[in-house]
C-alpha cells in the first residue's frame, strides 16, 4: 500500500441502525474502487468486512471491521460498524478514532432509532456528520420525503448535496447539486447524462439553499452572493468543507449500495467535504508516567 500524508487521509464509521446497508456500503465502495474484483453480498457470506463465522451464519455484522479505500490518490479509511444494539459497544469504540459518521438513512422506513442514536454518538464525540439515504432502488423509495424528515429534525444544517434520478426500480444515478450535473450508472461505468427537464427546477432550488448555507459561514462569500457575483465552485467546497468540520453543516448523499449506482460521487464527497486527522484539535490527556497533562494531535 502506498504512504498518504496525514492530510490526504480520511477515517469515518458507517454507523446506524441495523440492515441498512451498512457492510453492503462498504463493499461497494471497494469495488467501486477497484480494490476487489466483484462485489460481495452480505446474503452470500462473502464481504470482506463480515469474516467472522458467526457473522456469516447470522447475515449481520458482530465487530466492527476495517476496509481501506484508496479513492483518487487519498485513503478513506471505512469502519463498517455494526447497527443492532446488542454489540452497541462496537460502535461506540471506534467512534474514538475516526474524524467522520456516515449515518446510514433507509430511504423507505426514514429515520430509526439508530439513526437517532448514532447522529448523539457521533455529535458527543465531535465528529463531522453525513448522511447517506441508501436502497433508492426500492419500492416506496422517497428521498424528498427522507430529506425533508432530517431537516425537520436536525434544523437548516443538514443540506442535500446529491439527488436521485429516479427512484425505486427507476433508480439509475445522480445530481450532483453543485456543478449540476447528471451521472447515470453503476460500478466504473457511471458517466455524465444529461439532464432531466423534470429535475431542473428542483435542482436550483437546492443549489440556491445550499450556496445560502454555505453564505451564512462565510462574509466574504455572503457579499458577494448578495452583490449578484456567483461564487465559484472551488469557493463554495471550501466553504462546506469548513462548514462540516465545524459541525456546522451535514451533506446529504443518496444512492443504493446493493447496485453500488451513487458510490462514487459518495467518496468524492467524503474526500471533499470530510475532515482529515489534521482537521480536529488535539486529544488532551494526563500522562501516567508524569502525570502531567499534555496533548496529542
Amino acid at each position: 500500500m502506498a504512504d498518504y500524508i496525514t492530510t490526504n487521509i480520511r477515517n469515518i464509521a458507517l454507523i446506524g441502525h441495523g440492515s441498512e446497508g451498512k457492510t453492503t456500503l462498504t463493499e461497494a465502495m471497494l469495488y467501486a474502487a477497484g480494490l476487489v474484483d466483484r462485489q460481495g453480498r452480505v446474503e452470500d457470506g462473502t464481504t470482506m468486512t463480515d469474516f467472522d463465522p458467526e457473522e456469516t451464519r447470522r447475515k449481520c455484522s458482530i465487530s466492527a471491521a476495517t476496509a481501506p479505500v484508496d479513492w483518487n490518490g487519498k485513503i478513506i479509511n471505512v469502519v463498517d460498524v455494526p447497527g443492532y444494539f446488542d454489540f452497541v459497544g462496537e460502535m461506540i469504540g471506534p467512534l474514538r478514532v475516526v474524524e467522520t459518521a456516515v449515518i446510514v438513512v433507509d430511504a423507505v422506513g426514514g429515520l430509526s432509532v439508530g439513526a437517532e442514536k448514532a447522529w448523539d454518538y457521533a455529535g458527543a464525540h465531535g465528529l463531522g456528520r453525513m448522511f447517506i439515504i441508501n436502497q433508492m432502488d426500492r419500492d416506496h423509495a422517497d428521498f424528498d420525503k427522507i430529506s425533508s424528515q432530517l431537516r425537520a429534525k436536525y434544523g437548516n444544517c443538514v443540506v442535500p448535496i446529491l439527488l436521485p434520478l429516479g427512484k425505486g426500480p427507476t433508480f439509475r444515478g445522480v445530481v450532483n447539486v453543485l456543478d449540476r450535473k447528471a451521472y447515470e450508472g453503476a460500478y466504473k461505468k457511471s458517466v455524465e447524462v444529461p439532464m432531466p427537464e423534470n429535475m431542473k427546477g428542483q435542482l436550483m432550488e437546492c443549489y440556491s439553499y445550499l450556496i445560502e448555507q454555505a453564505a451564512a459561514a462565510d462574509e466574504e462569500l455572503m457579499e458577494k452572493y448578495f452583490e449578484g457575483e456567483e461564487p465559484s465552485v472551488e469557493q463554495i467546497k471550501k466553504i462546506i468543507r469548513q462548514s462540516t468540520i465545524a459541525n456546522n453543516m451535514v451533506p446529504i448523499t443518496c444512492g443504493t449500495s446493493y447496485r453500488n449506482k451513487g458510490v462514487q460521487p459518495l467518496l468524492d464527497a467524503i474526500v471533499d467535504y470530510m475532515p482529515a486527522p489534521t482537521d480536529i484539535e488535539a486529544i488532551k490527556g494526563t500522562n501516567p508516567d508524569t502525570g502531567e497533562e499534555e496533548d496529542r494531535h
